[in-house]
């Protein structure tokens, strides 16, 4: 059901923020109709977001101060994780409203923060485990391959040298038939020579 009279709502424009560890552009365009199950050349729901990659040195954290304090905010986060820091969050957070780094945000939220970042860390480690883990199967299936690969090499290997041996064998066998053939022809070339016959030899 509808109304009469076009209502007017607040133009929307959608963003994401990318800090994560693989490398994208600076920005990029995400279109909702790239995950449809089937592709159409004009969707009838779209909805288009752009991504701002918020990583150290990009240009947009020159433009704009709390972005760019965020960003030092979660690579502190991740030193401190890489270092094995048993509490990475919250060691950060203590250094950042040391250094001014988003401090009255940090000291008006930090257990928000905290609650926060704990959820994503273990998220993205859970996704991280199971990557690998999806990774050492891809390995392991690899190696198995390779493994069947080298045995099925080895038969075929193992089939022509028995094969050249057959042949080898065979050859032999027509020479020795050969010179079986020559010498019964010899002979009888000698006994047409000098008159003998079968019943008088």
């Amino acid at each position: 059901m509808h109304g009469s009279q076009l209502v007017r709502i607040p133009t929307p424009h959608f963003a994401v923020f990318y800090n994560g560890k693989i490398k994208r552009p600076e920005t990029e365009i995400m279109r909702l109709s790239e995950a449809f199950e089937q592709q159409s050349d004009e969707p009838e729901l779209e909805l288009t977001c752009t991504v701002y990659n918020i990583n150290p040195g990009r240009e947009i954290l020159q433009r704009c101060n709390v972005l760019s304090e965020y960003t030092q905010f979660v690579e502190i986060v991740r030193k401190y994780e890489a270092e094995a820091c048993e509490t990475p969050i919250e060691t950060a957070i203590e250094y950042c409203i040391d250094h001014h780094i988003l401090e009255s945000f940090l000291r008006a939220r930090g257990m928000e923060v905290i609650n926060a970042m704990t959820i994503d860390m273990t998220i993205e480690r859970q996704m991280e485990l199971m990557r690998d883990e999806a990774n050492q199967r891809v390995e392991e299936e690899k190696k198995r391959a390779e493994e069947a690969n080298q045995r099925v090499e080895e038969e075929k290997k193992r089939a022509e040298e028995e094969k050249k041996s057959a042949d080898e064998a065979n050859q032999r066998v027509e020479e020795e038939k050969k010179r079986a053939d020559k010498a019964e022809k010899e002979l009888a070339e000698l006994k047409r020579k000098f008159g003998i016959t079968d019943d008088n030899s």
